[in-house]
Protein backbone atom coordinates (compact mmCIF):
# COMPACT_ATOMS: atom_id res chain seq x y z
CA UNK A 1 0.00 0.00 0.00
CA UNK A 2 1.52 3.74 -0.98
CA UNK A 3 1.60 5.49 2.25
CA UNK A 4 -0.83 8.84 1.87
CA UNK A 5 0.50 12.31 1.46
CA UNK A 6 -0.15 13.17 4.97
CA UNK A 7 2.01 10.30 6.01
CA UNK A 8 4.44 11.09 3.65
CA UNK A 9 5.36 14.48 5.96
CA UNK A 10 4.66 13.36 9.62
CA UNK A 11 7.38 11.63 11.36
CA UNK A 12 7.32 7.99 13.20
CA UNK A 13 6.80 8.94 16.84
CA UNK A 14 8.46 5.83 18.97
CA UNK A 15 7.52 5.63 22.19
CA UNK A 16 10.12 4.97 24.86
CA UNK A 17 10.17 4.69 29.06
CA UNK A 18 11.47 7.95 29.35
CA UNK A 19 8.69 9.93 26.59
CA UNK A 20 8.85 9.69 22.92
CA UNK A 21 10.80 10.75 19.78
CA UNK A 22 10.30 11.84 16.83
CA UNK A 23 12.06 10.27 13.52
CA UNK A 24 11.69 11.49 9.81
CA UNK A 25 13.84 10.49 7.02
CA UNK A 26 13.77 14.03 4.38
CA UNK A 27 16.11 14.68 1.71
CA UNK A 28 17.63 16.75 4.55
CA UNK A 29 18.20 13.65 6.11
CA UNK A 30 19.44 11.96 2.79
CA UNK A 31 21.97 14.60 2.79
CA UNK A 32 23.39 14.19 6.21
CA UNK A 33 22.97 10.42 5.59
CA UNK A 34 25.59 10.96 2.49
CA UNK A 35 27.65 13.13 4.09
CA UNK A 36 28.35 10.79 7.58
CA UNK A 37 28.44 7.50 6.12
CA UNK A 38 30.55 8.50 2.74
CA UNK A 39 27.84 6.86 0.39
CA UNK A 40 25.02 7.08 -1.77
CA UNK A 41 21.73 7.22 0.42
CA UNK A 42 20.11 4.60 -1.24
CA UNK A 43 22.88 2.24 -0.33
CA UNK A 44 22.64 3.27 3.24
CA UNK A 45 18.97 2.62 2.98
CA UNK A 46 19.61 -0.75 1.41
CA UNK A 47 22.18 -1.89 4.26
CA UNK A 48 19.74 -0.65 6.78
CA UNK A 49 17.03 -2.72 5.15
CA UNK A 50 19.63 -5.85 5.09
CA UNK A 51 19.88 -6.07 1.26
CA UNK A 52 22.85 -5.15 -0.94
CA UNK A 53 22.25 -3.13 -4.12
CA UNK A 54 20.73 -5.58 -5.82
CA UNK A 55 18.23 -6.62 -3.58
CA UNK A 56 19.69 -9.60 -2.09
CA UNK A 57 20.00 -10.49 1.98
CA UNK A 58 23.07 -9.09 2.98
CA UNK A 59 24.90 -8.61 6.62
CA UNK A 60 22.70 -6.20 8.77
CA UNK A 61 24.07 -2.91 9.82
CA UNK A 62 26.18 -2.73 12.66
CA UNK A 63 24.61 -1.09 15.61
CA UNK A 64 27.31 1.49 15.33
CA UNK A 65 25.94 2.65 11.78
CA UNK A 66 22.43 2.05 12.95
CA UNK A 67 22.75 4.47 15.56
CA UNK A 68 24.23 7.26 13.49
CA UNK A 69 21.32 6.44 11.33
CA UNK A 70 18.84 6.65 13.66
CA UNK A 71 20.66 9.86 15.32
CA UNK A 72 20.48 11.55 12.04
CA UNK A 73 16.46 10.78 11.71
CA UNK A 74 15.69 11.86 15.19
CA UNK A 75 17.19 15.47 14.36
CA UNK A 76 15.38 15.36 11.54
CA UNK A 77 12.50 14.75 13.79
CA UNK A 78 13.53 17.53 15.67
CA UNK A 79 15.32 15.70 18.72
CA UNK A 80 19.04 15.87 19.58
CA UNK A 81 20.44 12.35 20.69
CA UNK A 82 24.19 11.37 21.36
CA UNK A 83 25.68 8.56 19.71
CA UNK A 84 26.47 7.69 23.65
CA UNK A 85 23.03 8.23 24.54
CA UNK A 86 22.16 5.98 21.87
CA UNK A 87 24.48 3.09 22.56
CA UNK A 88 23.80 3.32 26.81
CA UNK A 89 20.59 3.32 26.28
CA UNK A 90 18.40 0.14 27.52
CA UNK A 91 17.67 -2.49 24.49
CA UNK A 92 14.04 -2.26 24.47
CA UNK A 93 14.22 1.47 23.94
CA UNK A 94 16.93 1.13 21.04
CA UNK A 95 15.20 -1.91 19.38
CA UNK A 96 11.85 0.58 19.56
CA UNK A 97 14.25 3.26 17.68
CA UNK A 98 15.65 0.81 15.34
CA UNK A 99 12.23 -0.43 14.47
CA UNK A 100 10.78 3.04 13.94
CA UNK A 101 13.60 4.07 11.79
CA UNK A 102 13.07 1.00 9.25
CA UNK A 103 9.90 1.95 9.42
CA UNK A 104 10.60 5.53 8.59
CA UNK A 105 12.83 4.58 6.08
CA UNK A 106 10.47 1.99 4.58
CA UNK A 107 7.52 4.07 3.86
CA UNK A 108 9.45 7.17 2.67
CA UNK A 109 11.80 5.88 0.35
CA UNK A 110 11.15 5.83 -3.51
CA UNK A 111 8.91 2.97 -4.89
CA UNK A 112 8.63 1.52 -8.45
CA UNK A 113 10.25 3.00 -11.72
CA UNK A 114 12.84 0.95 -13.89
CA UNK A 115 14.88 -1.39 -11.81
CA UNK A 116 18.62 -1.32 -12.16
CA UNK A 117 20.84 -4.31 -13.38
CA UNK A 118 22.74 -6.14 -11.22
CA UNK A 119 25.79 -4.73 -12.37
CA UNK A 120 25.13 -1.26 -12.47
CA UNK A 121 26.33 0.97 -9.27
CA UNK A 122 24.30 3.21 -7.39
CA UNK A 123 25.34 6.73 -8.21
CA UNK A 124 25.76 9.31 -5.91
CA UNK A 125 22.89 11.70 -5.44
CA UNK A 126 23.21 15.07 -7.73
CA UNK A 127 22.08 17.19 -5.35
CA UNK A 128 22.83 20.49 -7.28
CA UNK A 129 20.88 18.89 -10.41
CA UNK A 130 17.41 18.04 -7.52
CA UNK A 131 18.17 21.43 -6.00
CA UNK A 132 18.44 23.22 -9.47
CA UNK A 133 14.99 21.39 -10.57
CA UNK A 134 13.40 21.43 -7.27
CA UNK A 135 14.14 25.08 -7.75
CA UNK A 136 12.83 26.35 -11.52
CA UNK A 137 10.39 23.92 -12.00
CA UNK A 138 8.54 23.20 -9.16
CA UNK A 139 9.44 26.89 -7.51
CA UNK A 140 10.26 25.85 -3.95
CA UNK A 141 12.61 27.41 -1.63
CA UNK A 142 16.05 25.40 -0.48
CA UNK A 143 13.89 24.65 2.86
CA UNK A 144 11.11 23.50 1.34
CA UNK A 145 12.99 21.02 -1.12
CA UNK A 146 14.67 19.92 1.68
CA UNK A 147 11.83 19.26 3.96
CA UNK A 148 10.49 16.74 1.32
CA UNK A 149 10.69 13.05 2.20
CA UNK A 150 12.46 10.92 -0.76
CA UNK A 151 9.29 9.17 -1.96
CA UNK A 152 7.20 12.64 -2.40
CA UNK A 153 10.33 14.02 -4.59
CA UNK A 154 10.20 11.23 -6.51
CA UNK A 155 6.50 11.59 -7.15
CA UNK A 156 7.09 14.94 -7.85
CA UNK A 157 9.55 14.36 -10.76
CA UNK A 158 8.06 11.40 -11.97
CA UNK A 159 4.98 13.24 -12.57
CA UNK A 160 6.51 15.92 -13.99
CA UNK A 161 8.16 13.87 -16.91
CA UNK A 162 4.79 12.02 -17.77
CA UNK A 163 3.48 15.55 -19.01
CA UNK A 164 5.97 15.27 -21.32
CA UNK A 165 8.23 18.08 -20.69
CA UNK A 166 11.67 18.71 -22.01
CA UNK A 167 14.24 17.79 -19.35
CA UNK A 168 16.51 21.02 -18.60
CA UNK A 169 20.04 20.79 -19.05
CA UNK A 170 22.02 21.97 -16.54
CA UNK A 171 26.04 22.59 -15.51
CA UNK A 172 26.25 24.39 -12.30
CA UNK A 173 23.65 26.18 -9.96
CA UNK A 174 24.48 29.60 -8.01
CA UNK A 175 22.79 29.05 -4.68
CA UNK A 176 22.44 32.45 -3.01
CA UNK A 177 21.50 30.25 0.04
CA UNK A 178 23.98 28.10 0.44
CA UNK A 179 24.16 28.29 4.12
CA UNK A 180 21.03 26.95 4.44
CA UNK A 181 22.07 23.34 2.48
CA UNK A 182 22.81 20.29 4.37
CA UNK A 183 26.79 19.92 4.70
CA UNK A 184 28.38 18.03 2.10
CA UNK A 185 25.63 18.98 -0.38
CA UNK A 186 26.97 21.21 -3.10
Amino acid sequence: MQPSFIQQVEPTEVELSGGKVKLLFSLRAAAEIEDAFQAPYLTIVYEALGMDAQGKTAAPMSLERQARLIQILARAGGQELSLQELMDMHMTDYAALAAGTMREIFMKSPRGGKKKSPDQPIRPTDWGAWLYIAMRVFRLSVAEFFSLTPALWHMLVRGERRRGRKRRHYETIAVGAADQLPPGVL
